[in-house]
């Protein structure tokens, strides 16, 4: 389990026009693997705009891949996030095709090379 800080915004996917929700880090690290549905946001309580704590982990692969369970663990405010921040660090996105140990992975510069297409 890791445990990050991200905001939800909402995204929608370039091949389909499709909406989708997509988790941007504050602090900590995530996989490039961050986007879900709007459907499953909703489910999880990541509400478009806020900030939230959150674990994530890897689950098994499959068909498409690698998969990530992100769990919403509480809404921060903003004297909050600024801790977490020193805790954590700046938010970082890695690789999840360049490496199987995020810690070791360069992170994603270019969000629109993800490889969700978002």
């Amino acid at each position: 389990m890791k445990l990050a800080v991200i905001t939800s915004v909402e995204a929608v996917r370039k091949e389909t026009g499709e909406l989708y929700t997509l988790l941007d880090p504050c602090a900590g690290t995530i996989p490039s693997k961050r986007a879900m549905s709007n459907k499953y946001a909703e489910i999880g309580g990541f509400k478009h705009g806020e900030t939230f704590l959150v674990k994530w982990e890897e689950l098994e692969r499959n068909e498409y891949g690698r998969n990530f369970r992100f769990t919403k663990l509480k809404t921060l405010g903003a004297l909050e996030i600024i801790a977490l921040v020193e805790k954590l660090g700046d938010g970082k996105i890695f690789d999840i095709n360049e490496s199987t140990e995020e810690e070791s992975a360069p992170p994603v510069k270019d969000h629109s090379k993800s490889p969700l297409g978002v």
